[in-house]
């Protein structure tokens, strides 16, 4: 048997038709010039925007199998920093450029005639250009007799039927396993869509009709032209590469970008979200949210995305989850009854009651979405958020009292005041003497804990900064003010020292 390439440069000029006729079988109007959508192509209500050409060389066109990655046949390759293009549904052509090219290898390890390209830049699907789904029947005999939907150089298509499985090779040709389709001259009861590749036709796809919908099966690689025993021409049989084949070796080169190949006949799988929030959260601080994500079905789950209303995804280290450029977070598969986590950073101006809307879908399980109810508290970069100075020393109104010493004990930064607004009580320590001993009292915040906020007393002799200690020898009571405040007092014996004195420490961790 003679296979023949298809790349090589012959006078041909486009995939060959039974009874070619240019307002049904051609793709585009103007192609490739200004190419628009043509109303009458045989496959015009199928979204076929996936399938692009090689802006320098319109003949080659190639296969969107993820927004980053595409196929075509290893013989045909387009070198790195070529321009792919891609027709939108909105008639508006998308231009992407190749990163990188690799073969894909036969399970035995050696190169297939199937390649993998890979984008500079995703494809985002709010383009309306889509990656193919692959069709994965459970045996090659399952495919046989389909009807074929196939594309050729110049954005032409034609039909065909699956007749065989082989594996093929030859000079120019790494072994690949292929499928085949006929075209018969003399055959009494041809299609007018009937056609055959030709040279120039590598890389170019096939694919199956599912549920209404093309699915990928193979790109274009050799023919082999049929004769009679006395040489006359009998036709024409086309082998294309057959990608269900070569699944696990594309998921392989795939993976590490964040991308499986998306199933026609995805099997079933179930997906949760399982949030844990820290407590508490502060407003004006980025806020970190550990989300579980577990795959609780018994199939593994395939290009999952994570997306949310509010703030920003990252994978937990040690995970293979990767950003989109729409912020959303990808990952190429989540075996069965297993989990990974995800931290999302949040952050809000101000305190209050928000919700997050978490959205988790995969290929093969339904969206589950989840919304998250998050309680902010007031943090001391949020109460500063309007000063001039939001340092902890900082005193915009110039009362002698720094920020942090305001925050702490209830004071207002743009007020010149030593004492509460509220309750009248002073921003300082308070001190009294009585017959039950030496009294020093503060304000403190009911929720002093929650704020990151330490009060301390502290003692000394001299005044020096090193000579600074906590008493020992107190007792603590607080008087409840209001749902915010307190009134603190530690109660100290009455020391026989010449002099001692006594400052309040206030100290923040948030």
């Amino acid at each position: 048997m003679r296979w023949l390439l298809l790349f090589l440069i012959l006078p041909a000029d486009a995939l060959q038709l039974r009874v070619y006729q240019a307002n049904r079988h051609d793709r585009f109007l103007d192609f490739p010039e200004s190419p628009a959508p043509n109303p009458d192509f045989l496959f015009a209500s199928l979204p076929l925007n996936g399938v692009g050409w090689m802006e320098s060389d319109p003949r080659r066109q190639f296969t969107l199998i993820s927004p980053l990655h595409f196929v075509g046949a290893s013989h045909f390759k387009p070198a790195t920093g070529q321009l792919i293009r891609f027709l939108a549904p909105d008639g508006s052509l998308i231009e992407r450029t190749v990163a990188s090219t690799q073969t894909v290898p036969n399970p035995t390890g050696e190169g297939s005639d199937l390649f993998l390209g890979t984008l500079t830049q995703w494809v985002a699907a709010s383009s309306g250009i889509e990656p193919f789904p692959y069709l994965n029947l459970n045996e090659e005999s399952d495919y046989l007799n389909e009807e074929l939907i196939i594309l050729g150089k110049n954005a032409r298509a034609g039909i065909g039927r699956l007749s065989a499985f082989e594996d093929i090779e030859g000079t120019g040709l790494n072994l690949s396993r292929a499928f085949s389709f006929d075209y018969l001259i003399l055959e009494p009861e041809g299609n007018e869509d009937d056609c055959f590749a030709e040279v120039g036709d590598s890389g170019s796809p096939t694919f199956i009709l599912h549920e209404g919908s093309p699915a990928l099966i193979g790109t274009h690689s050799a023919i082999d032209e049929q004769t009679t025993a006395s040489g006359d021409d009998l036709g024409t049989t086309t082998y294309d590469t057959f990608l269900p084949h070569y699944h696990d070796g594309l998921n392989t080169l795939m993976e590490a970008d964040g991308y499986h190949l998306i199933k026609a006949i995805p099997a079933s799988t179930a997906l949760t979200i399982s949030p844990t929030v820290p407590s508490p959260l502060r407003a004006g601080l980025t806020n970190a949210i550990t989300l579980q994500i577990s795959n609780t079905g018994g199939e593994d789950a395939e290009n999952l995305l994570l997306a949310t209303t509010q703030g920003e995804l990252s994978g937990a280290a040690g995970t293979d989850w990767l950003n989109n450029p729409d912020a959303t977070l990808r990952l190429a598969h989540l075996a069965a009854s297993s989990s990974l986590e995800v931290v999302q950073s949040v952050t809000f101006d101000d305190p209050g009651t928000y919700e997050i809307e978490l959205s988790l879908s995969s290929n093969n399980a339904p969206a589950f979405d989840w919304i998250l109810q998050l309680e902010l508290i007031e943090s001391f970069t949020s109460w500063t958020a309007d000063l001039t100075d939001r340092t902890p020393v900082g005193d915009d109104d110039g009362d002698g009292l720094g920020n942090l010493l305001e925050y702490a004990l209830g004071g207002n930064p743009s007020v010149n005041s030593l004492f509460h607004e509220t309750n009248n009580y002073p921003l300082g320590l308070a001190m009294s003497i009585d017959d039950d001993g030496l009294h020093l009292s503060h304000l403190i915040r009911n929720d002093a804990t929650e704020r990151g906020l330490t009060y301390s007393l502290e003692t000394s002799l001299q005044l020096d900064a090193d000579t600074w200690t906590t008493p020992v020898d107190g007792t603590t009571a607080a008087e409840v003010l209001d749902e915010f405040f307190s009134w603190q007092t530690t109660t100290l014996p009455i020391g026989s020292d010449p002099a001692r004195y006594y400052r309040l420490r206030i100290s923040l961790s948030e």
